[in-house]
């Protein structure tokens, strides 16, 4: 893997790693505002740790954690935004859901672009 790639793979990953951090940040900030937890307070934790492992493995170079990291956030963000807040009560923070989604359209771009070595790259 040329340094190229590489560079683009860590960046893709600290912006993955971003997902889940505004994630557990928000849920702990919405919290501590509220003054309650959201139901299924450890769905969410348990959520945003796998998304960061998977992000991590990615950052090792698997393929396969990185359309595991795909289908996983768009189930989440589904089942976040579409019926957790209807069915359960779950707090939605519009804004920080938004963040994510930009990150995650940010990383994938980024590994999903062309990876030619640039020209006068030996």
């Amino acid at each position: 893997m040329s340094a190229h790639k590489k560079d683009q793979l860590g960046v893709a990953a600290l912006l993955l790693y971003g997902v889940s951090f505004f994630g557990l940040i928000s849920l702990f900030a919405t919290s501590h505002i509220t003054g309650f937890f959201t139901p299924l307070v450890w769905v969410d934790i348990a959520v945003y740790v796998v998304l960061f492992l998977l992000a991590v493995w990615m950052r090792f170079g698997s393929h396969i954690a990185r359309w595991l990291y795909l289908v996983g956030v768009i189930v989440w963000l589904v089942a976040l935004i579409g019926f957790l807040p209807r069915l359960y009560g779950h707090s939605l923070d519009s804004y920080t859901v938004f963040i994510q989604i930009i990150l995650v359209i940010a990383a994938y771009y980024l590994l999903l672009t062309s990876r030619r070595e640039p020209k006068g790259a030996h």
